[in-house]
């Protein structure tokens, strides 16, 4: 089993996609896989599997640290690697499994030879070796079930080693010397792990199945790449099989069959991108009656009959979904200030959808016209959203929100003024003081783009949650600096340049059974993830930054009666991701912040 962290990816850390042998490594080695997440770890549900091997989660939590040593000293084995637990969450390079692996980081960048021992418990395939690598240097901890060096460097500091710890044990390979087959043939060998299907080609996967309800073996062989591949395929057997078939024509094939028990398919041509499928009688009706049962047992589950529940949801968005529209080649429309308001008439003009004009309209001359154009949109706020406010909304991820310049006004007043340009965009403003009883009227003056013209992405209008009680953040916070570990106290509301920001909230025990909310406002997108007690909320999985009013709710996170530690996070700063290194700041604005309950 594979462990794969979602935390790690909600941070923005991309070690995974370096370190995680299931993409394609255990597929060459033809070794079968699951995967866990961190749910899977806390909840004990990897108790069942021998071995767990992590896929590069450089940061780790103190629960996730307590959940493998629970694993381990029931009898499990886990494989940490050089960039495992690397860092907390809140200091670079403090190796937070220091307590499972029985040892301290000392150097996180070793560069130089590495030599293993004579005689080995583990990778006996590799005593004597000795090489050049790069990774980690350990030093044990003193005492008892202390880690057992099996290679170190030149210096004497650990590299590889294993730790027994209670019915288990961990092992931590601290140098990046293991990313082939022929480590893998070895080690999972010493471990205990088989294969029970292969390739003579690493570029051919092999898998084995027991389908047709336990009566027949099967195994699948990928090409994965854009070339024909020739390669022997093999799949063990419980005992020789009368005959082999290829699925796909349906005919029996030559095979062999060695007192391995393995089948063996010689020369097998597959097809770039292809599979090709054998498959041999694995029992009578009655053999595999078992496996039938079995695999009733495992997915059937009986349930009671639920009466589906449709809720009335209050409406909490206006979408400005159709407009009234019409051209302004000489201007003389929107020279007049009129057009902006509610008791304008614009029944002699054009109902048109959101999107292009270039697009919308089969006129030739309307697919020619780059200049300007009005849109308007009249709607009524909902008695329900009294007391609360109110944003216009405009968003797009990668194209603009209009083509090419968009002033927008609402009951004549300017609003905001666009400026056609690409990435993730999402700006939200307040209106509240601009709304009107009765009939509003949202206004749009477009200047055409020299390719494409139009309002191409949504535009609404949302209600803000009422928060009550609340807590307002103004005041003191930690600001991170770029090493983790420099730190200066900042003043929020304001602006500074930072790594991220923090601070301690005492919430009240009263909130357990509330609904919480944090609610922020910038002067610009910049915040890519609030972190709560340690639990990254994103935006979404590309970590695009939150809207300039962002509204998230924290409820899962929260400890009511309890201090809470609450981290903001510039997208550009997030470790690991594609913006910046791990070792920039950026300068960021908070114009305002605060938690509480929604009412």
């Amino acid at each position: 089993m594979l462990y794969r962290s979602s935390r790690n990816a909600l941070l923005g850390s991309t070690n995974f996609s370096k370190w995680d042998i299931g993409n394609s490594d255990m597929q060459a080695a033809h070794y079968d896989n699951v995967y866990a997440n961190d749910s899977d770890v806390l909840s004990g549900r990897i108790d069942k599997f021998p071995v767990l091997m992590d896929t590069g989660d450089d940061f780790m939590q103190p629960d996730i640290v307590e959940a493998l040593t629970r694993y381990v000293k029931n009898g499990g084995t886990f494989v940490a690697t050089q960039v495992t637990g690397r860092h907390s969450l809140e200091e670079v390079d403090s190796y937070p499994i220091a307590s499972l692996v029985g040892c301290t980081l000392k150097n996180s960048r070793q560069h130089g030879k590495l030599r293993f021992g004579a005689k080995l418990p583990v990778l006996n395939g590799y005593a004597g070796r000795e090489f050049a690598a790069d990774g980690i240097a350990l030093t044990p901890l003193p005492g008892a079930n202390s880690m057992v060096p099996l290679a170190t460097w030149e210096d004497g500091s650990l590299a590889v080693g294993v730790r027994r710890l209670g019915k288990g044990r961990v092992i931590v390979l601290g140098a990046g010397f293991w990313r082939n087959n022929d480590f893998y043939d070895k080690f999972f060998a010493d471990l205990g792990i088989t294969r029970t299907a292969t390739s003579t080609s690493a570029s051919v996967w092999a898998h084995k199945f027991v389908t047709k309800n336990g009566l027949q073996d099967w195994v699948v062989a990928f090409n994965s790449t854009n070339a024909q591949q020739t390669a022997d395929v093999a799949y063990r057997v419980a005992a020789k099989p009368s005959v082999v078939w290829n699925m796909t024509t349906q005919q029996p094939v030559a095979f062999t069959y060695g007192a391995d028990g393995w089948v063996r398919i010689a020369q097998t041509a597959i097809a770039p991108q292809s599979i090709a499928v054998f498959g041999s009688p694995r029992s009578s009706f009655l053999a595999g009656l078992p496996v039938w049962w079995g695999e009733k047992t495992k997915y059937w589950k009986h349930c009671e009959a639920v009466a589906p529940v449709v809720p009335t949801l209050p409406r909490e968005t206006i979408p400005m979904m159709q407009w009234r529209f019409a051209t302004d080649p000489d201007g003389k429309l929107s020279g007049a200030e009129t057009w902006k308001g509610a008791d304008f008439v614009d029944e002699a003009w054009k109902n048109v959808p959101t999107g292009l004009w270039d697009i919308i309209f089969d006129d030739p001359a309307m697919r020619q016209y780059h200049g300007l154009a009005l849109y308007r949109n009249a709607f009524t706020v909902p008695e329900g959203w009294k007391g609360r406010r109110i944003t216009l909304n405009l968003e797009s991820y990668d194209t603009p929100i209009v083509y090419d310049t968009g002033e927008f006004y609402l009951n004549g007043k300017l609003v905001t003024t666009y400026k056609a340009h690409g990435w993730a965009q999402f700006y939200n403003y307040d209106v509240t003081d601009l709304l009107q009883p009765g009939t509003n009227v949202l206004a749009v003056k477009v200047t055409g783009g020299k390719q494409f013209s139009g309002v191409a992405t949504p535009v609404w209008f949302q209600a803000e949650q009422r928060l009550a009680p609340t807590i307002d953040l103004a005041g003191p916070w930690t600001s991170v600096k770029q090493d983790y570990l420099t730190k200066e106290t900042v003043t929020v509301p304001g602006t500074t340049t930072t790594r991220y920001l923090m601070r301690t909230v005492a919430v009240p025990a009263a909130w357990e059974s509330k609904t919480v909310y944090i609610h922020l406002e910038t002067g610009r997108q910049w915040v890519g993830s609030v972190v709560v007690n340690g639990h990254p909320i994103n935006l979404n999985g590309s970590l695009h930054p939150f809207p300039l009013r962002a509204e998230i709710n924290i409820t899962p996170y929260l400890k009511p009666g309890q201090d809470n530690r609450i981290e903001v996070w510039p997208f550009m700063t997030i470790p690991g991701s594609y913006y910046k290194n791990e070792l920039e700041e950026e300068k960021i604005d908070v114009l305002a912040v605060r938690i509480g309950c929604v009412e």
